[in-house]
């Protein structure tokens, strides 16, 4: 009788410590196969307040070069013939450019397939062409990267690629957002503008 108390007592025992014991040992798995994310995570915390739990991160080094980039890049002039020839009155078009460029920026820096990529790719290509960017450096930058992403092969696209490909998308978006602002009167960039 005593004997099998004293095992009920270890399975007790045992069951009580074996999901802690589970659960330590897989994070310490996950923590030991993520480790090189994590600490270039940690490495842009910047604010932790345990009081409030918050913690603020800096900006991930695509933000970095990208705002480097756009600040040392200008904007390529349109050839005359080609700024005259947008459409501005094709909003549904010149929204769903903005959102595909956007989407397509996003899929690259989020790992997506080369097949997603060319998706986002023609998609922005297509609305670029409809509001009247035909013959622009834009349209040939879209072409170009369309060509080169569908002769890639997955294992090309590392994240110096990836972050080369959202640099090249995000100084489109941007030429298009100027050229949208230089042909609105009195845009205002801010409410206190």
């Amino acid at each position: 009788m005593d004997g099998s108390i004293e095992m009920d007592n270890s399975i007790l025992i045992i069951r009580i410590f074996a999901w802690p014991f589970i659960v330590l040992l897989l994070g310490a798995l996950f923590m030991f196969l993520f480790r090189k994310p994590i600490v270039n995570r940690l490495k842009q915390l910047k604010i932790i307040d345990a009081k409030k739990g918050v913690l603020r991160f800096g900006e991930s080094p695509i933000d970095i070069s990208v705002q480097q980039d756009l600040t040392a890049t200008k904007v390529e002039p349109m050839p005359t013939k080609s700024k005259d020839a947008i459409t501005w009155n094709k909003s549904g078009a010149l929204y769903w450019l903005g959102y595909d460029l956007m989407w397509t920026i996003d899929a690259i820096l989020r790992g997506g397939s080369k097949d997603i990529i060319i998706h986002g790719l023609k998609q922005s290509l297509l609305n670029l062409q409809e509001i009247g960017l035909t013959g622009s450096y834009m349209e040939l930058s879209l072409k170009t990267m369309i060509h080169d992403t569908k002769n890639s092969h997955e294992k090309d696209w590392t994240q110096v690629r990836r972050n080369w490909a959202a640099i090249k998308l995000t100084s489109i978006k941007y030429s298009i957002g100027k050229l949208a602002i230089e042909n609105q009167p009195g845009f205002k960039y801010r409410p206190d503008d």
